[in-house]
C-alpha cells in the first residue's frame, strides 16, 4: 500500500527551502506538513511482513522485530505517479527524483523503517524509533 504526499509550499520553479530563502532544517519545516515536515513530496511504500523474504523476516526478528512490516519512504521528488492507497505493482515508478522540501539538491532520500501498525493509523511517529539501514531489503 502506497502513501503519497504532495508538498504544497514546493513549486517547479521553486521547490526546495533555499530557493524560498528559508535555512536547512529550519525547525518551522520540519514541523510544517505543508513542506512535507521537510521531505517535500514523498511516497511511503509499506512492505507487509508476509510478503517479505525469509532473510528479511530473520533479520527484522533478530533486531526484536518480529513480525513487524517495512515502511520504505523516499522523499524529495520531483514528481508522484502514484497516489495514497494505490497497491505497487512489481517495477512500478512511483516518481521522479528531485529537490522538494528540506534539500540541497536533486537527490533520492530512502528511509527504511520497521513497524506493527500495518495501515499507519498511528500515523508515522511509532515509525521514528526503528530506522533501519536500507542493506536490510537486500537480505535473503
Amino acid at each position: 500500500m502506497i502513501r503519497a504526499h504532495r508538498c504544497t509550499k514546493c513549486t517547479s520553479d521553486k521547490p526546495s527551502v533555499l530557493h524560498h530563502g528559508l535555512e536547512i532544517d529550519d525547525a518551522g519545516v520540519l514541523n510544517d506538513a505543508a513542506w512535507g515536515w521537510g521531505f517535500g513530496h514523498h511516497v511511503i511504500v509499506r512492505y507487509m511482513n508476509d510478503m517479505l523474504p525469509e532473510g528479511v523476516q530473520q533479520a527484522l526478528a533478530d533486531r526484536d522485530l518480529s513480525g513487524a512490516h517495512l515502511f520504505c519512504m523516499y522523499a524529495h521528488l520531483d514528481s508522484l505517479n502514484v497516489k495514497t492507497g494505490d497497491m505497487l505493482a512489481p517495477g512500478a515508478q512511483i516518481g521522479t527524483c528531485g529537490e522538494t522540501g528540506n534539500s540541497r539538491g536533486v537527490h533520492l532520500h530512502l528511509e527504511v523503517r520497521a513497524g506493527f501498525d500495518p495501515d499507519m493509523t498511528q500515523g508515522f511517529a511509532p515509525l521514528l524509533a526503528n530506522l533501519l539501514n536500507p542493506d536490510l531489503l537486500f537480505a535473503r
